[in-house]
């Protein structure tokens, strides 16, 4: 290490012969080498405020209309939620229906367990144990919403019972009363 003088601030700095000798560290700090070329240190971000540092604004969620605080940053982003759970909903608007919601939520599943273990795991219909089980709506699903968590209007049927039940899927059963076909 050779002793030398800065050329921006005539300090006396350590610095490497072979970067001397290639004109290379001839001033004494990043600063000096800055204003030796002219160049005004962090020009870019002068008035901008640190990441962290930013001023927060109050908004209201848009699917639960809770407050929440949110940066210049999520503004620029476009942030209308709280949660990721509330943006979901945004995004879905209205799309998901309220049949497949319950059919995918908890209180659903602890239904079919209910209807399972009263009828012990048996098919109702042919009394076969055990195998691919579903629980079957004994009043349809769709026309009686009342009645969709009711344990007393499930049964426990193996599939290919199920498939053959007039109420599988779409079909509807054809329901003779009083002479009158609905």
């Amino acid at each position: 290490m050779v002793s030398v003088n800065c050329l921006q601030c005539n300090k006396t700095y350590l610095a490497d012969p072979t970067r001397l000798k290639h004109g290379r560290q001839t001033t004494c700090s990043r600063t000096c080498s800055y204003l030796r070329r002219g160049k005004i240190m962090g020009s870019a971000n002068l008035g901008k405020s640190p990441w962290n540092k930013q001023q927060h604004t109050t908004i209201k969620c848009s699917s639960c209309s809770n407050n929440i605080s949110v940066t210049d940053y999520d503004i620029k982003r476009n942030r209308k939620s709280c949660s990721r759970i509330c943006a979901s909903k945004l995004r879905d608007k209205g799309r998901t229906t309220e049949a497949f919601r319950l059919r995918t939520s908890n209180l659903y599943k602890q239904w079919r367990t209910a209807v399972f273990e009263r009828d012990e795991y048996t098919c109702q219909v042919c009394f076969s144990i055990g195998g691919k089980l579903n629980a079957d709506h004994i009043k349809r699903f769709s026309d009686f919403p009342e009645l969709r968590l009711d344990v007393n209007n499930g049964r426990t049927l193996c599939v290919p019972c199920h498939l053959k039940t007039a109420t599988f899927g779409n079909r509807k059963q054809n329901i003779i009363s009083n002479g009158v076909k609905t």
